[in-house]
């Protein structure tokens, strides 16, 4: 798989799930290459976050680090940087983007991808998110919280 470049955060997901779909198969704890059955490996891209509005890369300056996985024997390691282009809120009158929205809308996401049909965390591929979800709904709590005592 290729680290994304001017694509959706949604549309990264998307791709990544069908990938793993069509070139994985689950060997006990293993992801394998469906092809030549190598394990599969993966990076975590720094990927920037810019403006979809812009035709270039352009953006607030936040980065996310997201796992791409890819086959060693049958692909190329995947590139370190990438970007992301999505809906960036305004600054000004209509809405005001903080760090806390930036971090709370992050946490969220990560809190779908546990959802998904596997989570890579720290180079490993795991299964049993609940106590992931747990710590990443506390987050969100807190998150919000500190939106609602911020916000007036």
């Amino acid at each position: 798989m290729k680290t994304p470049t001017h694509t959706s955060y949604e549309e990264f997901v998307l791709k990544r799930t069908e990938w793993i779909k069509a070139h994985c198969i689950t060997d006990g704890e293993r992801q394998l290459c469906v092809r030549c059955t190598t394990p599969i490996e993966i990076i975590g891209a720094y990927l920037s976050i810019h403006d979809k509005r812009f035709d270039h890369c352009a953006g607030p300056g936040h980065v996310v680090r997201l796992v791409v996985p890819y086959c060693p024997r049958c692909e190329e390691q995947p590139e370190a940087r990438g970007c992301l282009h999505d809906d960036i809120p305004v600054i000004g009158l209509g809405g005001l983007t903080t760090e806390w929205q930036i971090q709370l809308n992050l946490l969220r996401q990560l809190l779908e991808e546990c959802d998904g049909p596997q989570l890579v965390l720290n180079g490993s591929w795991i299964r049993d998110t609940a106590d992931l979800k747990q710590w990443l709904r506390a987050k969100i709590e807190e998150a919000e919280t500190l939106g609602v005592f911020f916000s007036h």
